[in-house]
């Protein structure tokens, strides 16, 4: 996966050697920068992309979080992502507007700063599934909702997250799985988390996590299948009369789990799979009901 040769930037595209900014900057030193993430899929229709008004509404969500004056409206936005995305010929794939403070500016006073505005594609191919994956529960806890506002996507959030992965991987698991200052179940470093026990959904409280564009998605088609949904709070412990597990994010989609240490360990996907397959066929555009979550590429 590569990323495409033109990038909408400021108002403009350009090639990505030309999108430029001084190293030096709030985003860079202190993490104040916010983005976001949106599917195309290559439905029967052709491509489309993925409840973008959610995912724009939600940007502008993290930009009001940051203070920051983009300069540019939603429409705009919504119109430049569809901009680059035709440029770049993307039929099946990830867009990530991103706006950083980028005034080569020193200390935490962001407020006024300049703002640039960036929105970047990658190809993407969905053919194949992705194997399940081996999760430890990481020492480094989630983000307290009493310390950050979890509604927004906010750059320098994502510093636990890369240290739950490093910890994992060192460890010689796939990813880790984050909890919160409770020592309750929150996150992945980049997805929310499901659970499935006695043909029930499982999913932890919205207040403790970033809710996802794609886990609220999984519930209403949960729901739709019959499958009762559940929100609470849940430990370690409770995972150990589990019988399936995933992950959701906008790039992974569904990533089946296959073990989390000594709690958890699949003992099938039957449910995770009836999820998952009704998934396909609404992003694929065959779902009436959902069509109203695709906006062509044209």
């Amino acid at each position: 996966m590569s990323l495409s040769e033109k990038i909408w930037f400021d108002g403009k595209i350009v090639d990505k050697a030309d999108a430029n900014a001084f190293f030096f900057n709030q985003a860079l030193n202190f993490g104040a920068s916010v983005f976001d993430g949106i599917r195309i899929y290559d439905t029967k229709n052709g491509p489309c992309l993925f409840r973008i008004d959610d995912h724009i509404d939600r940007f502008f969500y993290s930009l009001h979080a940051l203070r920051m004056k983009s300069g540019f409206s939603k429409e705009d936005l919504k119109r430049a992502v569809i901009e680059i995305a035709k440029e770049n010929k993307i039929t099946s794939g990830y867009v990530r507007p991103l706006s950083f403070y980028s005034e080569p500016k020193m200390g935490i006073n962001i407020l006024d700063s300049k703002v640039s505005t960036a929105i970047l594609t990658w190809p993407w191919d969905d053919g194949s599934r992705q194997k399940p994956v081996t999760v430890k529960i990481s020492k480094y806890k989630r983000l307290s909702p009493e310390s950050a506002d979890l509604r927004a996507k906010i750059g320098g959030y994502y510093a636990p997250g890369i240290l739950a992965f490093i910890d994992a991987r060192e460890a010689g698991y796939d990813l880790p799985m984050m909890l919160d200052e409770n020592g309750n179940i929150a996150e992945g470093a980049v997805s929310n988390f499901f659970f499935v026990k006695d043909g029930k959904l499982y999913v932890p409280r919205a207040d403790k996590i970033l809710e996802g564009i794609t886990s609220s998605t999984i519930v209403s088609l949960a729901e739709d299948l019959g499958i009762e949904v559940i929100l609470a709070d849940f430990s370690p412990e409770d995972l150990k009369s589990a019988e399936e597990a995933f992950f959701t994010s906008t790039g992974a989609k569904l990533q089946q789990i296959e073990r989390i240490e000594s709690f958890f360990t699949s003992k099938g996907f039957e449910v995770t799979e009836k999820i998952q397959g009704y998934f396909e066929q609404v992003v694929g555009g065959e779902v009436e009901k959902y069509t109203k979550w695709l906006t062509p590429v044209v």
